[in-house]
């Protein structure tokens, strides 16, 4: 695993990998909205609409990149208020790793 990254002050953008996935697929859990996706580098969201009937009910697919050239799968978890205490934030920290791990078993 690479070691964290500098970060931009109060940057709360989380990125991981699961070792199954293509390379340029990748997680990325924006703690601060709730916002958890399967970002596609490269795949157009067009092309993902036939895997819309077996998403889960709150998942969805959006185009993400700087040209929304790119696809994601995503869903919200609820936003991480504080940073100070896990305990009070770990039920959605769970629910982004239980999307990551639903996406990747429906693959």
């Amino acid at each position: 695993m690479k070691p964290p990254r500098a970060a931009w002050h109060d940057d709360t953008w989380f990125k991981f990998r699961h070792p199954s996935l293509p390379p340029f697929a990748e997680f990325r859990h924006l703690s601060r909205t709730g916002n958890i996706g399967l970002d596609l580098k490269g795949i157009r969201s067009e092309l993902l609409d036939p895997l819309k009937s077996v998403l889960d009910p709150k998942m969805y697919i959006e185009p993400v990149g700087s040209k929304k050239q790119n696809a994601s799968i995503k869903t919200k978890v609820g936003a991480i208020a504080s940073f100070d205490d896990f305990e009070a934030e770990k039920e959605k920290v769970e629910a982004a790793f239980f999307f990551a791990d639903r996406v990747v078993r429906r693959g």
